[in-house]
């Protein structure tokens, strides 16, 4: 997905709880403080949730 320009992002604190470093990811991926923080950031760029 990321190779057809799909922004893949790990919520921060899940992947704390679960001892997942930023390291062990596969390149392009980025991690972002938090769900929310993602959330925001992307509905900065006019992105919005779709709940279904």
């Amino acid at each position: 997905m990321m190779e057809q320009g799909v922004e893949v992002i790990v919520c921060g604190q899940s992947a704390a709880a679960h001892g997942v470093e930023k390291s062990v990811l596969i390149d392009g991926v980025k991690m972002d403080l938090s769900a929310m923080t993602a959330h925001a950031r992307l509905a900065q760029k006019g992105y919005s949730v779709n709940p279904f």
